[in-house]
């Protein structure tokens, strides 16, 4: 089965996401990045399915960043064009970019969304609430029931952001602070170090040019499957542990990269193992499979390939 690719229209706007400037967050509004985010945004919104299968599958860890940044962004780029679109579509950015991004990265950025919301008199429940129903099936679950925190639990100065009024409008500034995660976000992924290893290499493998993929994919021997497949079995545990949708994927690459030397029967524990963790946190498979034959391509196996659609 393969998967959907994006729309031509689409592929220019996806490879600006695959090196966005580093000092995108503070440039001028209307830089050509923010164009292409906000088009591929509006793709999603009015896509067909396959439009959306394809945006999905392609969003690797480093486009999704650069989609965060443009969320982040919107959240004052809203304000100063007394926008709700604009707002929205930081809102999708953001839950767009958990397909590929750590839920603790992202989180922080719904707290600029709402004071933003509040900012224009928008109801923020009902904000979030389009979103999830246009996301659909990619919705993290803490995206919706952010509005529903305790007023100070969703403060920008919880989540480590100051607001600085300029004559367009609100900026939301970070601020330092003591170590430790707060107590509402998710800790940090510990992993072991072999662990951190793997979560490296399937990390770097998924914002490679896909000739690149390629060469890693054949390069791995079976010893080094064996590995993979373990790896695989401890991200179901660390998915659980952690509520982490990005576990769930590393998981599902590892495993498509080791069936080159690896048969579906000798990696269906790790497989069930991941599909149980998914169950377990009402996370949807649908797009957590499409993210990882989208990141696998040629090298993903039919079985993991059927599972899309399973």
């Amino acid at each position: 089965m393969s998967s959907p690719a994006p729309p031509p229209a689409l592929a220019g706007h996806l490879k600006l996401l695959d090196g966005p400037d580093p000092g995108y967050l503070d440039r001028e509004f209307g830089v050509p990045l923010d164009e292409a985010c906000s088009e591929l945004i509006d793709a999603f919104v009015d896509g067909d399915g396959d439009t959306r299968s394809a945006i999905v599958q392609a969003m690797s860890l480093r486009r999704a960043q650069g989609l965060a940044v443009y969320g982040e962004r919107m959240a004052s780029a809203g304000v100063r064009e007394d926008s709700s679109v604009i707002l929205l579509r930081g809102v999708l950015a953001v839950g767009l970019a958990s397909v590929a991004e750590y839920d603790k990265e992202l989180i922080p950025l719904l707290a600029l969304l709402h004071r933003s919301a509040e900012h224009l008199t928008i109801d923020p429940h009902t904000l979030f609430t389009t979103a999830e129903e246009i996301l659909g099936a990619v919705a993290p679950a803490w995206l919706t029931s952010f509005p529903d925190r305790e007023p100070r639990d969703r403060s920008l100065e919880v989540m480590d952001f100051r607001e600085r009024e300029e004559a367009q409008g609100p900026v939301y500034e970070p601020v330092e602070r003591a170590p430790g995660p707060p107590a509402d976000l998710p800790a940090p992924e510990v992993l072991a170090p072999e662990d951190a290893t793997w979560a490296a290499f399937i990390d770097d493998f998924a914002d490679s040019e896909p000739d690149n993929r390629s060469r890693l994919a054949l390069a791995l021997d079976s010893a080094e499957a064996q590995e993979l497949a373990q790896f695989a079995e401890r991200m179901a545990a660390v998915a659980q542990q952690e509520r982490s949708s990005m576990a769930v994927v590393r998981g599902l690459v590892a495993l498509g990269l080791a069936s080159r030397h690896l048969g579906k029967e000798e990696l269906a524990p790790s497989f069930e193992r991941l599909k149980d963790s998914v169950g377990a946190l009402s996370l949807e498979p649908v797009s957590l499979f499409a993210a990882a034959v989208g990141i696998l391509g040629g090298a993903a196996p039919p079985w993991l390939a059927m599972s899309e659609t399973a």
